[in-house]
């Protein structure tokens, strides 16, 4: 009833070389949802590699905003929709962050080292990108400029 598997095809294996002969016996539905379950979780270790610096560079990106806006006095009054690109920039970032770490800390075992670093790098960065979009309700200035002095 059940064939035996000659050898034990591993996740690389999986698509190219074994054959549905290869495989034991039984519903070639499950098999074939198997196969591509394991070519997506390929797919997807790649994709987790660009992750991290990715956040990285978002979280620097976003202390480093901050405090230039928080420590540098803003110039002259941009245009009207200047300001609003601004914001949104800011939202995007913010909310990229967030999306990146709910990611990378399914990802990521509970004893590796960069699961301590992304969780010791979120707080800084979340608190300086709601600092970005708070600084604009402090004053008129600060509205247009998005500088807080």
């Amino acid at each position: 009833m059940a064939a035996t598997i000659r050898s034990n095809p591993s996740v690389s294996q999986i698509g190219s070389s074994v054959t549905m002969t290869d495989l034991p016996c039984g519903n070639s539905r499950s098999v074939e949802s198997k196969i591509e379950r394991a070519r997506s979780v390929r797919a997807a270790g790649h994709l987790n590699g660009i992750k991290w610096p990715i956040y990285l560079a978002l979280v620097g990106v976003l202390i480093f905003k901050f405090s230039l806006r928080v420590f540098i006095p803003g110039g002259e009054w941009p245009l009207s929709p200047t300001h609003y690109f601004s914001m949104g920039n800011d939202l995007v970032l913010l909310i990229g962050l967030a999306a990146l770490n709910i990611q990378l800390s399914s990802i990521f075992a509970a004893d590796d080292g960069r699961r301590s670093t992304l969780n010791l790098l979120f707080w800084p960065g979340l608190f300086a990108g709601i600092g970005l979009l708070l600084i604009r309700f402090t004053s008129d200035g600060a509205w247009w400029t998005g500088h807080l002095i």
